[in-house]
């Protein structure tokens, strides 16, 4: 959150996996969407969880990828994308 908060202006995209040690990826979600410097960035949610995308594009992602990843190039280019669109 630091570093999201130092540098907002310079990051074009959170990919945000829900599983971290220290704080919640849905609790980051929160935080950045009630922010309204933070609200700006695009999220896409990563994570395992299969019940989790519904209720992460509820709670503000913009996007979602299931892990594990079998095609790296598709995440890449819809990482380009959200960018381009933002």
């Amino acid at each position: 959150m630091d570093i999201l908060n130092e540098d907002a202006d310079s990051i074009s995209l959170i990919l945000l996996d829900l599983m971290m040690p220290v704080m919640g990826g849905e609790e980051v979600l929160r935080i950045c969407r009630s922010d309204s410097v933070l609200s700006n960035i695009p999220v896409i949610v990563m994570t395992q969880e299969e019940d989790a995308e519904v209720s992460s594009i509820r709670a503000g992602a913009d996007d979602f990828i299931k892990k594990p990843y079998n095609m790296p190039e598709v995440i890449l280019a819809r990482c380009e994308r959200i960018v381009d669109l933002y």
